[in-house]
């Protein structure tokens, strides 16, 4: 079974796997990977004093999200549990808020 999100910026295809184990692939959206190119090109100038091409940003960039990219995702998936968990004890504060008391002995 393959499912497939798309966002403004950024598309995740997950495929499921034998187990709980899903396969993921995330593309950038074409305008969001060129605005990143752009700006590791601008980078490149202003602080290594260093013109390099279109080809050679994408291609580093490429790079750097095969190597260091799925520590972010990892990082991001343990952010967002984190904030659901919050959101799950906010929750349960609002469901016992909504208990009634029990009387202890028959009037």
């Amino acid at each position: 079974m393959e499912n497939l999100i798309i966002l403004p910026a950024i598309s995740w295809t997950w495929q499921y796997n034998s187990g709980l184990e899903f396969l993921s692939t995330i593309e950038l959206d074409r305008s969001v990977k060129a605005e990143i190119v752009s700006k590791i090109q601008k980078y490149f100038t202003e602080e290594l004093q260093h013109e390099i091409g279109g080809f050679e940003a994408e291609f580093l960039l490429d790079f750097f999200s095969g190597q260091v990219g799925n520590y972010y995702y990892n990082q991001g998936l343990a952010d967002a549990l984190k904030a659901f968990e919050g959101k799950i004890e906010e929750f349960a504060d609002i469901v016992y808020q909504l208990e009634k008391d029990v009387p202890t002995s028959p009037p």
